[in-house]
């Protein structure tokens, strides 16, 4: 009767150190994530607007707008990588809890993972814009965005 007690208590202590695990994890990314990913993101708006501005030589600003969009998404895997590397080395976790070291990776790369997707969803406006304008100076209308 008693192991059930101890089970229950264990139990208990377990999800505690869980909840305070994730708790930790997401104070970080609140700190130093998201306004690091807004940064990111404020970055490619700088360098979408200013596509246009750039002297007029080959690529045209298409291409310009085609190459920016790479850049962004393979600075933004690197980005996410170095970010989740980053929370995984700043909380070391000691032996007691590498039973659940699996499931804490696997709750970062989500956690990053859905950063990652809003980080494109807020891009995609940026690129939509950046085209209606690139369609505008190519065709001579002056009225602006």
């Amino acid at each position: 009767m008693f192991n059930w007690f101890k089970k229950r208590r264990a139990y208990r202590l377990g999800r505690k150190a869980g909840g305070m695990i994730c708790e930790e994890i997401e104070n970080h990314i609140t700190a130093r994530v998201i306004p690091a990913s807004q940064r990111f993101i404020d970055v490619f708006r700088e360098r979408l607007t200013t596509i246009w501005d750039e002297p007029p030589s080959p690529p045209n600003p298409r291409v310009r707008l085609h190459n920016e969009w790479g850049i962004f998404k393979e600075n933004l895997d690197k980005f996410i990588a170095e970010r989740r590397a980053g929370i995984i080395h700043t909380y070391k976790f000691d032996e007691a809890i590498d039973p659940i070291r699996t499931d804490v990776n696997d709750y970062i790369s989500h956690r990053m993972g859905t950063i990652e997707s809003e980080m494109f969803a807020e891009s995609e406006p940026l690129i939509h814009q950046a085209i209606s304008e690139i369609k505008r100076r190519e065709s001579g209308t002056t009225n602006g965005l």
